[in-house]
């Protein structure tokens, strides 16, 4: 991939696909952030709501925001566009479903540059609605606690492969997945194609570090979300899954160990979710 020239400090991607009900919520969020010099791409993938007339009333009245409009082409099309056209030193995924806390890149983003780290990530809070009322549930992503705040890497913590941060919690250094060609697959639909962008950022980067403060909202009671009961979700997780084995193999030195890793992490997962979903045949 040919890397843009870094003008910001931050680039702010959201894949927007039908999410009205949620978006606004979403952008102010980090609107709100206690942080300067960032960028912040929407990329409407096909919207058929409202949700591109209230990107473009956002960008109208905030200088840093722009919209990028295109046909559907699924989130991992969406996030990749984002990606390509981001300038920012770092780069943050945010679902539109979801909110980030208000000081959430100030530190993540102090705490990156001040260790040169190509991945921090963290503890994030999955929430539920009850009526007007929200619940939320704390999700730790390291078991030993002694690891947050650490500098990690797969050589001296194998358990990174093991845990449950998810993307949108961290920032990713733009110039490292680009020397490492770290994008999202493209398949049709859109479920679980972050996957193997997780694998691949947690596998390559030297520099890894963790925080145990839930700055990420990550709303579970979206009907509307990628991942949601509908079509044949069990085909589009296995497929994620064979191109992930498939890359790994291709690599030059592909290691046992990170394929049983990969075997451990498919079927755990697709464990998890028989319990969410209603997989069609």
């Amino acid at each position: 991939m040919k890397i843009k020239t870094e003008h910001t400090n931050l680039s702010v991607i959201i894949p927007v696909f039908n999410t009205e009900k949620y978006l606004k919520e979403c952008l102010d969020s980090i609107l709100a952030q206690n942080f300067e010099n960032m960028e912040i791409l929407c990329i409407n993938d096909g919207s058929t709501d409202k949700s591109e007339k209230i990107l473009k009333d956002y960008e109208a009245d905030n200088k840093n925001i722009r919209v990028i409009s295109q046909k559907n082409l699924g989130y991992g099309a969406a996030v990749n566009v984002g990606i390509r056209e981001a300038t920012g030193k770092y780069i943050s995924i945010i679902e539109p479903d979801d909110y980030i806390e208000p000081e959430m890149y100030a530190t993540l983003y102090g705490k990156a540059c001040k260790y040169n780290l190509d991945v921090i990530n963290g503890d994030y809070r999955n929430f539920y609605e009850n009526g007007t009322e929200k619940v939320f549930r704390k999700v730790k992503v390291l078991q030993n606690y002694a690891e947050y705040g650490r500098l990690l890497n797969i050589e001296t913590s194998e358990s990174l492969m093991q845990q449950t941060f998810i993307n949108p919690a961290g920032l990713y250094k733009r110039k490292f997945l680009f020397e490492n060609d770290i994008l999202l697959n493209e398949t049709p639909g859109a479920s679980f194609q972050d996957r193997g962008f997780s694998f691949f950022t947690m596998l390559l980067a030297s520099r890894v570090m963790m925080v145990d403060v839930p700055f990420y909202n990550y709303r579970r009671t979206n009907s509307a979300s990628s991942t949601a009961p509908g079509g044949n979700v069990l085909n589009k997780y296995l497929t994620e899954y064979r191109l992930i084995q498939k890359r790994l193999l291709d690599m030059k030195q592909p290691c046992e160990k990170y394929l049983q890793i990969l075997l451990w992490k498919r079927f755990s997962q697709l464990s998890d979710n028989l319990g969410r979903y209603s997989f069609a045949r």
